[in-house]
């Protein structure tokens, strides 16, 4: 919407006068036409130089705005130090249980130059940096012809005033803004021709409500070209159409556009994919057939470890894998040295009698039934003792 404000205010203001010393157009392009005839001197916007008014900041006890402005026009005296009918406030806020308001007086021959060329909108420039030039707080020094514009902006309440140097004068003014303001802080525009664009840039992002301050009191429906407004009113219903059509409209669009990226896509990865799952399936068939390794026991090895920790007058009759599991049946003449001998081994967990020990009656030899588990030495599966 706020687009659609900007679009409206350029076709409602196609061009800004602004008055100072000098009279200049400045276009929508940004372009600034000096030295402007007085008898083609015609805008429906107008910016007022800071050497057309008096600027201040006064304190009301009422917060009203209708109050504040009654109570000022009648004592313009007490507040300008010239008569004047046309002036504009603005609500800072409060301090003190008292409303600050900035205050800006025209002065009587700018009225009566206003009341010639009958301008719907009048800002004076100081105005709009308080609405639309979102400047940064600080003191500015705008180079002007002839001379500087010092302005100084802190949190929305603006106190500036006109030097035709930037030493003394701009020590003078630091002094009455009542604050050590570092020169550090300073910031500089030197081009002219740049601020009247910065100016012109601001007035259309100036809300409805703040705008509403500045409509020129003289403003009737009598000045009002009714063909230029039909036709202002009927693009601007266009311009809205449009608008609401393509913002309804893009969300839709966007979405049949990925649906087709999608689908491009898709086809052109077919055959990844099924590489893909054709591998995946290969790698579970591998697991598998990894997790059954994993589970076998070499036999090789179990032999040449019990070949070497068993005790020599050992017989085996009987051996039992299963998984990693084993059972030896066998024979020895002091079967206690056997499971000793076996429980030493490395790879070997959990070796014990899995029945009670007999004597064999013909040879006197002690007959045994051991089991254990076994796992490969330092294996990460089975590792070691």
């Amino acid at each position: 919407m706020n687009r659609l404000w900007r679009i409206m205010m350029r076709w409602l203001f196609p061009s800004c006068l602004y008055i100072g010393r000098d009279v200049y157009d400045i276009g929508n392009d940004g372009q600034v036409f000096p030295q402007i005839p007085e008898h083609n001197r015609t805008s429906r916007l107008v910016i007022l130089s800071k050497h057309t008014y008096f600027e201040t900041i006064g304190e009301f006890p009422f917060g009203n705005p209708k109050e504040i402005r009654a109570a000022i026009a009648m004592d313009t005296a007490s507040y300008t130090p010239f008569s004047t009918r046309l002036f504009f406030l603005r609500r800072i806020g409060r301090r003190d249980d008292k409303t600050l308001v900035n205050l800006w007086f025209v002065r009587p021959d700018i009225v009566l130059e206003l009341d010639r060329i009958a301008p719907w909108l009048i800002f004076p420039e100081t105005a709009l940096w308080c609405l639309g030039v979102q400047a940064v707080n600080g003191l500015h020094i705008i180079s002007q012809p002839g001379g500087y514009l010092l302005v100084h902006l802190q949190d929305g309440v603006i106190r500036s005033t006109l030097a035709e140097n930037d030493d003394t004068d701009l020590t003078v003014f630091r002094r009455s803004i009542g604050k050590d303001v570092s020169q550090k802080e300073d910031i500089r525009m030197g081009v002219f021709e740049t601020y009247l664009s910065r100016l012109r840039d601001a007035a259309p992002t100036v809300s409805l409500s703040d705008m509403a301050l500045f409509f020129s009191p003289r403003f009737s429906a009598a000045q009002i070209d009714m063909r230029l407004l039909k036709w202002s009113l009927a693009s601007l219903g266009l311009i809205a159409v449009l608008y609401i059509g393509a913002w309804a409209g893009m969300p839709v669009y966007f979405k049949q556009q990925l649906i087709k990226e999608n689908e491009t896509v898709s086809a052109s990865l077919g055959d990844i994919l099924d590489k893909q799952a054709r591998t995946d399936e290969s790698v579970n068939e591998i697991n598998l057939l990894t997790q059954a390794l994993k589970g076998y026991t070499p036999r090789m090895t179990l032999l040449n470890l019990l070949y070497t920790i068993l005790p020599t007058d050992t017989v085996i009759t009987h051996l039992t894998i299963a998984g990693n599991r084993v059972e030896v049946r066998g024979s020895s003449d002091q079967a206690s040295m056997v499971l000793t001998s076996l429980a030493a081994g490395q790879g070997v967990e959990q070796a014990q009698f899995s029945a009670p020990l007999r004597k064999d009656s013909t040879t006197g030899r002690e007959l045994f039934v051991l089991s254990f588990g076994f796992g490969i030495p330092n294996s990460p599966i089975h590792p070691g003792r």
